[in-house]
């Protein structure tokens, strides 16, 4: 992860003048206007190591910026080793690295966007909750349409999902209205499938990815509680936090649904995929108030140490419908 000096982190410090720099430090000078109109001394780019003079026009040329004596060191301590990580990133993740508006803040930014793209995606986060945690304004990628394609580019997303604002504050329910079931859901493919749930007399919502929180203040139609959602470490997690919030809330007991054994096991980090197994698995996975034999039986703890140990999952729309009730012991004739 990048850590650069603070200083650099300041709004002057854009891709272009880096870029600038950095051929100021390999030929001794540079055209780019990036420098051009600067108020010499006044600004921390020329001035900011141990207030001497880092760079200067040359004499007689104004357009051409050269080295003082003292750019050099500053530039190998502070600059070289977060600039060729910068780069480097960027050219990783596809990223323009020659008409880039990026501020060296917003790269650092990108860099916990990109690494934290799991959480983002299963969380459903809008434009504005990821601008709000990840660039310090929820106006930011709006205001920046170069940052916010970046940030796109890295989630592997055309866009953000359709009125974010109501989806992360609402629950999206379809179904059968007279329910013997509740099934709550990770994702939303099994709500597409009302049909089906109809049929079976079940309620299907849709959990909300990571922002669970709404389902403190869900109606109870006194039907019994299930879940069902990816199996890795993210999925099971947010089971663990729909299990309290129902548990500590309401003394509702939510049963977690197991995939037949027929499920197909993925590899982890494969195709999108990044919800890695911690090596201390069973305490990420436990809760303060609440026995891990009552979060998992057996069966499940023996399927998780499984996946675990083969660095395996099982996606929750890989599971059909009517295959996990029946599974389950669930299943209508």
């Amino acid at each position: 992860m990048l850590q650069p000096n603070p200083i650099l982190l300041g709004p002057e410090y854009t891709w272009r003048l880096l870029r600038a720099l950095a051929e100021i430090r390999c030929r001794g000078k540079t055209r780019s206007k990036t420098l051009l109109g600067e108020p010499i001394f006044t600004n921390p780019v020329y001035t900011s190591y141990k207030n001497q003079l880092l760079i200067a026009p040359k004499h007689r040329y104004p357009h051409i910026t050269i080295a003082c004596p003292t750019f050099n060191a500053f530039y190998d301590r502070e600059i070289a080793p977060i600039y060729k990580e910068a780069q480097k990133f960027l050219g990783d993740c596809g990223l323009d690295t020659h008409h880039a508006q990026f501020t060296l803040k917003d790269v650092v930014s990108l860099q916990k966007v990109a690494n934290e793209c799991v959480v983002i995606i299963k969380g459903e986060y809008s434009r504005e909750i990821v601008g709000t945690l990840y660039f310090d304004s929820a106006k930011a990628l709006k205001e920046k349409e170069g940052l916010n394609s970046a940030v796109l580019k890295l989630l592997d997303l055309d866009q953000y999902p359709q009125l974010s604002h109501l989806i992360q504050e609402s629950i999206w329910v379809s179904g059968h209205p007279k329910a013997r079931l509740v099934l709550l859901c990770e994702n939303q493919h099994y709500l597409l499938q009302w049909q089906k749930a109809f049929t079976q007399q079940v309620e299907l919502r849709h959990a909300g990815g990571r922002n669970v929180e709404k389902l403190a203040h869900a109606p109870d139609p006194g039907a019994t509680f299930c879940y069902f959602g990816d199996w890795d470490y993210a999925g099971l997690t947010i089971y663990r936090d729909v299990y309290a919030i129902h548990l500590l809330n309401h003394n509702r007991r939510t049963r977690l649904l197991t995939p037949p054994q027929s499920a197909p096991r993925k590899q982890v980090g494969v195709a999108g995929h990044g919800s890695r197994w911690p090596s201390d698995l069973w305490e990420k996975l436990s809760h303060p108030e609440i026995p891990l034999e009552e979060l998992f039986s057996d069966e499940q703890r023996k399927l998780i140490d499984e996946l675990y140990q083969k660095d395996k999952w099982i996606e929750e729309e890989s599971v059909l419908f009517n295959d996990l009730l029946d599974y389950n012991g669930l299943l209508n004739s």
